[in-house]
């Protein structure tokens, strides 16, 4: 992790609305939506020790939320 990473709470205040916005696109609905993005910010703070800078922050939770919704989506099918 990088030294000068922010906190989950500053994530959250910086991102949120993105990866709410991102989630609610690719799900269509708002409440699951609002479940998805809480997902993003728990995997995303279990993964942030692994977070090189290679990209910037909004990039790396676009891509954990375009994954898990992804991933919601598939479930829901196979239901």
């Amino acid at each position: 992790m990088l030294a000068d990473a922010p906190s989950l709470e500053q994530l959250y205040r910086q991102h949120g609305h993105a990866v709410f916005d991102r989630c609610r696109y690719l799900l269509g609905d708002d409440d699951a939506a609002w479940d998805a993005t809480q997902e993003v910010f728990l995997k995303a703070d279990k993964g942030r020790h692994g977070f090189e800078g290679r990209s910037s922050w909004h990039t790396w939770l676009s891509r954990i939320a375009t994954h898990h919704c992804l991933n919601v989506l598939r479930s829901q099918k196979v239901r």
